[in-house]
């Protein structure tokens, strides 16, 4: 009977549950459990750009961190500023901003890789 034959289907259909992240231990930041770096791609005064590999999707990112935390008004609100500005642009031809956050002072900028080389090349 077929009703019989779907309810052993059903109950002989292996379940995969989807991966649950693991807790936070101590001292493991955001930037180490969730990437993979790579390597630099890039380096200005401010801060140091990675392409990194994200754990859980397999993506490639290129993320941006401060070299030093961030410790006045001046530099938190120019830092701010570049945020909004990545946050309110959509074109096919500007990086895309996909996430941001703060680590013992230091700011973390994911952004969109992008790998034909650089404006330099």
């Amino acid at each position: 009977d077929s009703r019989e034959s779907d309810t052993q289907s059903n109950t002989e259909v292996d379940m995969e549950l989807p991966m649950r992240p693991r807790l936070r231990e101590f001292n493991v930041t955001r930037f180490n459990e969730e990437f993979v770096q790579l390597k630099e791609i890039g380096k200005g005064v401010h801060g140091c750009v990675f392409k990194c590999l994200n754990r859980m999707n397999g993506c490639l990112y290129a993320i941006k961190r401060t070299i030093k935390p961030v410790r006045s008004s001046l530099e938190e609100r120019i830092i701010r500023n570049e945020i909004y500005a990545h946050g309110i642009l959509d074109h096919q031809n500007i990086v895309r901003n996909y996430s941001c956050w703060t680590e013992e002072g230091f700011v973390f900028i994911q952004n969109e890789y992008c790998n034909g080389g650089s404006l330099e090349d």
